[in-house]
């Protein structure tokens, strides 16, 4: 079977897939897509197709009416275990593209634009289906209808207002809001939904001193270690920030354990009375929820930006402000949406730019002597000058 031909018109979007599968920052700036979805069609049915490892993030949320969860991984080590282990896999595979099928949707949209996200419309027979063109590995062949795709370099639209463009396939009338406007609605969790011991993780006497004490959450880790802010950087950062009466919120995913425990073993002033790590100790729904309680974030192009950019966004009248460090990445791009009013939302890189910045690269064309910094651009982004901008925030 082949790909339908390509039309023009996109006709009753009543029931519609999102496919979204990763990452887990993608798929926090593609929640706008989904909340415009549900603002332009009210009535219509929405779904949402995502891998298993971001499907926490999706679970609770208002306005999906199904949440399709791919193990995709799972069965990809199936296929080469043994034949049983395959015929399973194949039978998972069959099973879950027939749950899309019996969603009957009208329209899908692919906000990831790879072979990978293009295929599951085709294969569930959908008959409208939109995405990039061109995209990597040929994806476009599977669409019915496309848009131009973007240049993470040289666009001037945020990602997530790159995935509304979407939108104009299904009404070219429909118009971008500005990104101070979009929306996420990740939900609050209940109490019970916590963790456990997050009164050892957040004790009262901090909560009650945060006026004397502000609490700084610091998410010193990405996916990309082109994005990562060097270790020593860090250190000097938490050790300015623990000279000035700030307590200290380490977050991260369990992947950073090691990392991180090297890194607070250089900071000689740390004690619990005055930093705790979260590191692997929440998920990003807990970790959203848990931002109710931080007065400062700190951290590079990360999950952890994007899920903090999300509360401050949706709780315009919280304590949060917002410092992003940038480098290979555009902050533009894929920093925060809040409006940076009051020191709300600060978006950082190295005062004297680097003239190949932002490159999007994972590694650098510049010799770097911290073998620890991948990239010069972060290297060149002085702790004082993060230290600088939380303390003016304070004021």
């Amino acid at each position: 079977m082949k790909p339908s031909k390509k039309s023009t018109t996109v006709i009753n979007p009543n029931r519609i897939l999102i496919v979204r599968l990763s990452a887990f920052g993608d798929v926090i700036q593609t929640l706008p897509l989904l909340k415009e979805l549900k603002k332009q069609y009210p009535t219509a049915h929405i779904g949402w197709l995502v891998e298993s490892a971001a499907a926490d993030l999706l679970a609770q949320h208002p306005d999906i009416d199904v949440l399709h969860v791919a193990h995709r991984k799972t069965w990809m080590k199936q296929l080469f275990q043994s034949p049983q282990q395959a015929w399973k896999a194949l039978n998972a595979v069959h099973q879950f593209i027939n749950g899309i099928k019996a969603q009957h949707y009208t329209v899908v949209i692919d906000a990831q634009g790879l072979f990978k996200s293009a295929i599951w419309g085709w294969v569930a027979n959908i008959p409208q289906r939109v995405g990039y063109k061109p995209s990597r590995e040929f994806a476009y062949w599977f669409y019915t209808h496309t848009h131009p795709c973007f240049s993470p370099i040289n666009s001037s639209l945020h990602a997530s207002q790159e995935f509304l463009s979407l939108l104009t396939v299904l009404d070219p009338t429909y118009s971008i809001p500005p990104a101070s406007a979009l929306r996420y609605d990740i939900p609050i969790l209940p109490e019970a939904q916590l963790p456990s011991s997050t009164t050892v993780h957040i004790s009262p006497e901090w909560l009650h001193h945060r006026t004397q004490y502000p609490i700084v959450a610091l998410a010193p880790c990405t996916a990309w270690a082109s994005k990562q802010w060097g270790i020593t950087q860090w250190q000097t950062l938490a050790t300015l920030l623990l000279k000035t009466n700030h307590r200290l919120v380490w977050v991260g995913s369990s992947a950073d354990k090691l990392w991180i425990a090297e890194l607070l073993a250089g900071i000689p002033a740390a004690s619990a009375d005055n930093s705790i790590s979260w590191v692997g100790e929440t998920t990003l729904p807990q970790l959203h929820t848990l931002f109710q309680h931080i007065d400062y974030f700190v951290g590079s192009d990360s999950v952890a930006l994007h899920l903090a950019n999300a509360y401050a966004q949706e709780h315009p009248h919280s304590r949060l402000k917002l410092v992003g460090l940038f480098g290979a990445t555009k902050p533009s791009r894929t920093g925060t949406t809040v409006n940076p009013t009051n020191g709300v939302s600060t978006l950082l890189q190295a005062q004297i730019p680097l003239p190949c910045m932002p490159c999007h690269h994972k590694t650098c064309i510049f010799p770097v002597t911290d073998t620890r910094n991948h990239m010069a651009c972060m290297q060149n982004l002085a702790p004082q000058q993060v230290m600088d901008v939380v303390m003016n925030a304070s004021g």
